[in-house]
Protein backbone atom coordinates (compact mmCIF):
# COMPACT_ATOMS: atom_id res chain seq x y z
CA UNK A 1 0.00 0.00 0.00
CA UNK A 2 2.85 2.35 0.78
CA UNK A 3 5.46 1.70 -1.89
CA UNK A 4 3.08 2.08 -4.81
CA UNK A 5 0.80 4.70 -3.29
CA UNK A 6 3.04 7.10 -1.45
CA UNK A 7 4.56 10.38 -2.51
CA UNK A 8 7.65 10.94 -0.41
CA UNK A 9 9.54 14.20 -0.19
CA UNK A 10 12.71 14.67 1.83
CA UNK A 11 14.43 17.97 2.45
CA UNK A 12 17.67 18.48 4.23
CA UNK A 13 18.38 22.16 4.68
CA UNK A 14 21.46 23.67 6.30
CA UNK A 15 20.48 26.23 8.94
CA UNK A 16 23.96 27.55 9.74
CA UNK A 17 26.28 26.79 12.65
CA UNK A 18 26.14 23.08 11.85
CA UNK A 19 22.38 22.77 12.38
CA UNK A 20 20.15 21.21 9.75
CA UNK A 21 16.59 19.98 9.35
CA UNK A 22 15.28 16.66 8.00
CA UNK A 23 11.66 16.53 6.85
CA UNK A 24 9.39 13.86 5.48
CA UNK A 25 5.95 14.20 3.92
CA UNK A 26 4.12 10.98 3.14
CA UNK A 27 0.74 10.34 1.57
CA UNK A 28 -1.19 7.09 1.23
CA UNK A 29 -4.12 6.24 -1.02
CA UNK A 30 -6.36 5.49 1.96
CA UNK A 31 -6.54 5.99 5.71
CA UNK A 32 -3.89 4.04 7.60
CA UNK A 33 -4.01 2.80 11.18
CA UNK A 34 -0.47 4.15 11.55
CA UNK A 35 1.52 6.31 9.13
CA UNK A 36 4.82 8.13 9.43
CA UNK A 37 8.40 7.13 10.16
CA UNK A 38 9.59 4.30 12.36
CA UNK A 39 13.01 5.90 12.77
CA UNK A 40 15.19 8.67 11.36
CA UNK A 41 18.94 7.97 11.37
CA UNK A 42 21.53 10.74 11.11
CA UNK A 43 24.87 9.75 9.55
CA UNK A 44 28.11 11.76 9.89
CA UNK A 45 31.13 11.45 7.61
CA UNK A 46 34.29 10.31 9.41
CA UNK A 47 37.90 11.19 8.62
CA UNK A 48 38.31 8.00 6.55
CA UNK A 49 35.31 8.90 4.40
CA UNK A 50 32.91 6.38 5.93
CA UNK A 51 29.69 7.40 7.67
CA UNK A 52 28.74 6.61 11.28
CA UNK A 53 25.30 6.81 12.86
CA UNK A 54 25.44 9.71 15.33
CA UNK A 55 21.74 10.15 16.17
CA UNK A 56 18.55 8.12 15.88
CA UNK A 57 15.11 9.67 16.29
CA UNK A 58 12.61 7.04 17.44
CA UNK A 59 9.60 8.67 19.08
CA UNK A 60 6.74 10.90 18.02
CA UNK A 61 7.14 10.21 14.30
CA UNK A 62 3.90 8.28 13.62
CA UNK A 63 0.32 9.52 13.26
CA UNK A 64 -2.75 7.31 13.67
CA UNK A 65 -5.89 6.99 11.56
CA UNK A 66 -4.68 9.25 8.76
CA UNK A 67 -3.72 9.19 5.08
CA UNK A 68 -0.97 11.81 5.36
CA UNK A 69 1.88 12.48 7.78
CA UNK A 70 4.56 15.12 8.08
CA UNK A 71 7.42 15.64 10.52
CA UNK A 72 10.58 17.68 10.77
CA UNK A 73 13.48 17.04 13.08
CA UNK A 74 16.58 19.15 13.63
CA UNK A 75 20.12 18.11 14.44
CA UNK A 76 23.05 20.20 15.57
CA UNK A 77 26.12 18.81 13.85
CA UNK A 78 29.60 20.13 13.25
CA UNK A 79 29.93 22.96 10.74
CA UNK A 80 31.75 21.87 7.59
CA UNK A 81 31.12 18.16 8.14
CA UNK A 82 29.00 16.09 5.72
CA UNK A 83 25.79 14.40 6.85
CA UNK A 84 22.86 12.50 5.45
CA UNK A 85 19.75 10.92 6.95
CA UNK A 86 17.89 7.66 6.49
CA UNK A 87 14.13 7.94 6.96
CA UNK A 88 12.37 4.62 7.68
CA UNK A 89 8.85 5.24 6.41
CA UNK A 90 6.17 3.14 8.08
CA UNK A 91 2.55 2.35 7.26
CA UNK A 92 0.14 -0.09 8.87
CA UNK A 93 -3.44 -1.00 8.08
CA UNK A 94 -5.70 -4.02 8.37
CA UNK A 95 -3.81 -5.83 5.60
CA UNK A 96 -0.41 -5.51 7.28
CA UNK A 97 2.51 -3.16 7.72
CA UNK A 98 5.35 -1.96 5.52
CA UNK A 99 8.65 -0.15 5.98
CA UNK A 100 10.62 1.67 3.29
CA UNK A 101 14.17 2.91 3.86
CA UNK A 102 14.94 6.15 2.05
CA UNK A 103 18.20 8.12 2.17
CA UNK A 104 18.41 11.89 1.83
CA UNK A 105 21.11 13.54 -0.20
CA UNK A 106 24.40 14.41 1.50
CA UNK A 107 24.72 17.98 2.76
CA UNK A 108 27.52 19.90 4.43
CA UNK A 109 26.40 21.29 7.77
Amino acid sequence: ALSSAASDVYKRQPQGNGKFIVEFDINATHRMDQLGADKIYIWEQQSDGSYDNVKTFTSGLIDTNTSAAYRRVSYSGTSGVKYYATVVLYAKDSSGSEKIYSDTRVITA
